[in-house]
C-alpha cells in the first residue's frame, strides 16, 4: 500500500528543530497514520516510527505519534 514512500525525522542541532521529511507518498503515509489515531484512548492511539519498523529512512530519530484529548497534557509542567 504504501510502496515507494520515504519519511525521514531528523534532528537539526543548528536551529534546534525537528524536522519530518517526506515525499508525497511519505506525506500522505504520515496524515493516514495520525488519521487512524485520532479518537482512540486505548494503545492503538499511538504509532511508533522508527528505521527498526521499517517506516522510517536509515538516520532517522525515533518518534512517536499520540492521540490525547486530556488537557492536562498539554498544560506547561513545572520542576516542583
Amino acid at each position: 500500500m504504501w510502496k515507494g514512500y520515504k519519511l525521514k525525522i531528523v534532528l537539526d542541532k543548528k536551529s534546534n528543530e525537528i524536522v519530518i521529511m517526506g515525499n508525497k507518498n511519505g506525506l500522505e503515509y504520515l496524515a493516514n497514520c495520525c488519521t487512524r489515531i485520532i479518537g482512540k484512548t486505548d494503545p492503538s492511539g499511538h504509532m511508533h516510527f522508527m528505521e527498526g519498523f521499517e517506516n522510517l529512512a536509515p538516520d532517522s530519530i525515533p518518534a512517536v505519534v499520540c492521540y490525547s484529548d486530556n488537557d492536562d497534557d498539554y498544560k506547561i509542567k513545572s520542576d516542583k
